[in-house]
């Protein structure tokens, strides 16, 4: 569980942070369409490997919500935002239609925070 959520936090989500975008748009002067296939080229090497050590329960390691479930749903999210195909990755779409139906999950959803871009 813990390796799963540290793979999120550590090799993915740093990747397309506002900071890491700034730089490949500024220094490196990428178009939206090169910072979106550079993001995706890594969002889908996480994804990979996460999908090949997650259990097929519906959650990411058993029957019940773990630290690895919050991490990964918040990923799928930003997956979908720079346009990574999830089709290859069924078990984490299992993970997350499981979770999208959880009222925390529900309440945290990006689009529902005070901050959320309209």
């Amino acid at each position: 569980m813990r390796a799963l959520a540290q793979m999120v936090c550590a090799d993915m989500h740093p990747l397309h942070t506002t900071r890491v975008i700034d730089y490949l748009r500024g220094l490196l002067s990428l178009d939206q369409a090169s910072v979106d296939c550079w993001i995706a080229h890594w969002t889908r090497s996480g994804l990979r490997a996460i999908e090949g050590l997650i259990c097929d329960d519906g959650y990411c390691v058993g029957s019940t919500v773990t630290m690895a479930d919050i991490f990964l749903v918040p990923e799928v999210y930003a997956a979908r935002r720079f346009k990574v195909d999830l089709e290859p990755f069924g078990k984490i779409r299992n993970v997350e239609e499981r979770c999208s139906g959880l009222t925390p999950f529900q309440l945290a959803h990006p689009s529902r925070q005070p901050d959320a871009v309209r």
